[in-house]
C-alpha cells in the first residue's frame, strides 16, 4: 500500500500499458495462477492499491486527463471482459471489489455514461448469445455461459459500486 501511494505519479502513465497486461493479460499472472487462490487474492489486493492511489488522480482530474471519449475509465473498461466475465466466480467478485472504489469517485454524469456503455456491451453480448443459441450453438454452450458470467460480473460490480 505504501509503495503504491509513494509511486502513484510514476505508476499512473504505465498502469494500462504495462501493469494491467502483465497481471491480467493472456501471458500474465491471472491465467497462470488460476489454481492458487492465495496468488489471485494477492493479485487483486495489489491491483486495488494501484487503483486506489495511482488512478485516483486520473478520476479526480478526469476532464483534464481525458484520452479520447471517456478517458481513463474507457481504458479500465477494456479489462472488464477479462475479469468481470471470467468463468471463476471468485475472480469476478475480487475484480468487482477492486474496480468499485474507483467508480465511486467518479462524478455522477461520467459514472452514468460509463455504466451505460458497460450495460450496453453486456446486453449486446447476451443478445448475440441468444442468437447463437437459436442457431447452431446450444444454450448451455461455452459462449452462452460466457455471457452469463459477464452478466453476473457486471451485476456484482454494480452492487459493489452502490453499497
Amino acid at each position: 500500500s505504501v509503495l503504491a501511494k509513494d509511486l502513484r505519479h510514476e505508476l499512473q502513465p504505465v498502469v494500462y500499458t504495462h501493469l494491467f497486461p502483465r497481471l491480467l493479460g493472456d501471458g500474465g499472472l491471472l491465467p497462470v495462477a488460476l489454481g492458487d487462490l492465495e496468488v489471485i487474492e494477492s493479485l487483486f489486493r495489489t491491483l486495488s492499491y494501484v487503483v486506489k492511489y495511482a488512478l485516483h488522480d486520473a478520476t479526480s482530474n478526469s476532464t483534464k486527463q481525458k484520452k479520447g471519449k471517456g478517458g481513463r475509465l474507457e481504458e479500465l473498461r477494456s479489462w472488464y471482459g477479462v475479469t468481470l466475465g471470467h468463468p471463476k466466480e471468485y475472480v469476478r467478485r475480487l475484480s468487482s471489489e477492486t474496480f468499485a472504489p474507483l467508480l465511486r469517485r467518479v462524478g455522477s454524469k461520467e459514472l452514468r455514461q460509463h455504466l451505460r456503455r458497460v450495460l450496453r456491451a453486456v446486453g449486446m453480448a447476451v443478445v448475440a448469445s441468444e442468437k447463437n443459441s437459436k442457431g447452431k450453438v446450444k444454450s448451455g454452450s461455452t459462449y452462452a455461459k460466457g455471457s452469463e458470467d459477464a452478466l453476473e460480473g457486471v451485476a456484482c460490480l454494480l452492487w459493489n459500486v452502490v453499497r
